[in-house]
């Protein structure tokens, strides 16, 4: 070797070296850096989740493959209900660290966030976990969610719901129920030709010459259209006859009935869990239904709209309770005095179990007759009432 050629080699050696040594000085600068974020990030997040995340986040900057600091991120985002960038904050830990419990929280937000599909392949894919707790909760999901998403429902659906419920202002209790079916005529399940039959009955109400009127009851049986053009929306044609259940003087028993309905209802549902043990929690959520038609039995158009937000604060193996406020508002072409109201109430939701789809409720209600230029009320404007109601709503699968 010659001379040149050892200064060569030693020149060498001396730049791996301080290259080395720079780069172990950057690694740790950057650690301590991450270290310093991540220290200001738990801080913060002992006094609110909101202050902690922007320290989070520039913790997942600083170290983008550490599934833990995602998953801190995603718990932090759950904590003040941005359940969108929780989940993405969860595929990306998974991603980087598949991991079934983190799946497993992926299934949850993506059912609180109405994916209800998406949810249940979530939770199918979890039936065969190695973990025997994830196995059960996933199995009890599944379970759960089989009838929302109504997969064993094609060509053929079906849904019954049954409502009675009890009016402290009137001392009535009315029942309500519809059994419907119908069968797709595409693939894509937005048309299907349906039947439905549905009675309305009262204690209070009473036909005769001069009849006392608190419920219209009735029996209908009818037929027609029905299309869903995306999830949470339908648009319904029917016609049949409709038979009343009290004698009134001024029309027949039976008649026809024609009708044509929209209706829309989403929400944001509170994600299920499955705990050992009776559990206080805080799950929030939010519902919304509208409907407007045309309904040929009053020659009228009636609108109906409610808001519903509350949080799930009790919970005990698949059973929950719900503390909620609600808004309903209702209106008329006709401008009827009864049929044009507003309401604001409390309530509490108790859910025995999740799989039965039956609730148990005790709502308190504040309301009024809206409309100043309606003057055929014999009821005052404002009213108060507490009502308590019973509801079963299946899915039938055919």
């Amino acid at each position: 070797m010659t001379k040149g050629s050892s200064l060569s080699l030693a020149s060498l050696s001396l730049c791996l070296f301080l290259f080395c040594a720079q780069s172990r000085a950057l690694v740790q600068e950057k650690n301590d850096e991450l270290y310093d974020v991540l220290a200001k990030g738990y801080e913060a997040l002992a006094r609110s989740p909101a202050e902690a995340i922007p320290f989070f986040k520039e913790a997942a900057v600083l170290d983008f493959s550490n599934a833990t600091i995602r998953k801190q991120l995603g718990s932090a985002y759950i904590a003040v209900n941005r359940y969108e960038d929780a989940l993405s904050q969860f595929i990306l830990a998974d991603k980087i660290s598949p991991s079934d419990s983190t799946k497993l929280q992926i299934a949850y937000l993506l059912n609180g966030l109405g994916r209800i599909e998406e949810s249940s392949e979530a939770f199918e894919q979890l039936r065969a976990s190695a973990d025997p707790g994830i196995r059960r909760t996933a199995e009890k999901a599944v379970i759960i969610l089989k009838p929302a998403l109504g997969t064993d429902q094609y060509p053929w659906w079906g849904k019954l719901l049954v409502a009675p419920y009890y009016d402290t202002r009137f001392k009535n209790t009315v029942f309500f129920g519809v059994l419907s079916g119908g069968r797709y005529l595409d693939e894509a399940g937005t048309f299907s030709l349906f039947g439905t039959l549905s009675m309305t009955r009262d204690t209070r109400s009473a036909g005769g010459a001069i009849p006392a009127v608190f419920s219209d009851n009735y029996v209908l049986a009818a037929a027609g259209l029905r299309i869903t053009p995306f999830t949470g929306f339908a648009a319904e044609i029917l016609g049949g006859v409709a038979h009343d259940l009290d004698d009134r003087p001024d029309r027949k028993m039976a008649r026809g009935d024609v009708r044509g309905v929209l209706t829309y209802g989403t929400g944001i549902f509170a994600p299920f869990s499955f705990p050992e043990r009776m559990t206080i929690s805080w799950k929030p959520w939010v519902e919304v239904y509208s409907s407007a038609g045309y309904y040929s039995r009053y020659e009228n158009v009636l609108g109906y709209h409610q808001l519903r937000a509350g949080t799930r604060f009790l919970e005990a193996g698949a059973a929950g309770a719900d503390l909620y406020l609600r808004g309903d508002f209702t209106w008329d072409t006709s401008r009827e005095f009864y049929n044009n109201i507003a309401e604001g109430a409390f309530g509490i939701r108790l859910i025995p179990n999740y799989a039965w789809g039956v609730t148990i409720l005790a709502e308190v209600h504040r309301g009024l007759y809206w409309d100043h230029s309606l003057s055929s009320s014999p009821w005052d404007r404002w009213y108060s009432s507490t009502r308590f109601a019973l509801v079963l709503e299946r899915p039938i699968n055919f």
